[in-house]
Parts: C-alpha cells; structure tokens; sequence
C-alpha cells in the first residue's frame, strides 16, 4: 500500500494483512491431520458451480425480504455443467451417465456437509450458493440448505 515518495520521487508503502473469514478461518485452524483431501468429483461440482455462477447466477433472497441477498444457480444448471466437465469411464452411454449421476451426487453431498454450498427450494426451483461465511437461515439456525440438521 502506497503511502509517499522518497527522495527519488518513488513511491514507498508498507505491508498489510487480509483477514481470513468464514470457512477459511476453519480451514486455516484446522490441524494439519485434520484436513482431508477434496475428492475428484467435490472438486469437479465446486468448478461447475463456479462456473455457471459466472454465466446463470441471480440475486435472490431465499429466506425472505428481511434476509441476505445472495448469488445462486439453479441445481439443474450446476448438473448440465457437471456432465460436461466430469470424465466417467464406461464403454456404454448409459454406464457413463450412469457414472455421472452418482458421481454429482456424491460431489454435492461432500459440498453441503462441508458447508461449502448450500441450497434452498425458492419460486420451485432449487437454488445452490456457495456458502463463505455461516448463514444464518431464520428456519434452520445453522448453515442453510444442510437437510436433517
């Protein structure tokens, strides 16, 4: 960060810190032991939503007027993404789609269990975020979309 010029007319600053929030706080507390590996298909699901939030996200409110306005994509959309970009070994179709399915099925329990997305039915659609900090969902009182809990 810039703060004057020296006697040489160059600018000089100093150094600052960004402070960690939300889940990169836990990630960066966590003991090394701890931390697992993401699993191929986590990685290929978190890609396809990051992806079709750049291209189809819209700002929504899912727990109402009174709450936080968020980016999200439609679970469909995200699925669409998915199956182009997951590579599934098979030497039928119906094996690979088949591959497919339960693999995004497996990537998007990791991401709602490790609250790195949630998800929530508005309008009749279900609508997936990524989660950066705790959401408050005035229904649940954890993180929002984490069914059961």
């Amino acid at each position: 960060m810039p703060i004057s010029l020296d006697e040489d007319g160059e600018a000089y600053g100093a150094c600052y810190v960004l402070p960690l929030t939300g889940s990169e706080i836990r990630l960066a507390s966590m003991p090394r032991e701890h931390k697992e590996r993401v699993p191929q298909h986590a990685k290929v699901y978190l890609h396809a939503i990051g992806i079709v939030l750049g291209e189809k996200g819209v700002k929504i409110r899912p727990f109402g007027s009174e709450g936080p306005e968020l980016r999200a994509v439609d679970c469909t959309d995200i699925r669409k993404e998915f199956d182009l970009s997951y590579p599934a070994d098979g030497d039928m179709a119906e094996k690979k789609k088949d591959a497919r399915r339960k693999a995004f099925a497996r990537g998007e329990a990791w991401a709602l269990d490790k609250a790195q997305v949630a998800t929530r039915e508005v309008n009749g659609r279900q609508m997936v975020w990524l989660v950066r900090e705790t959401v408050d969902d005035p229904n649940l009182g954890e993180y929002a979309g984490r069914a059961g809990q």
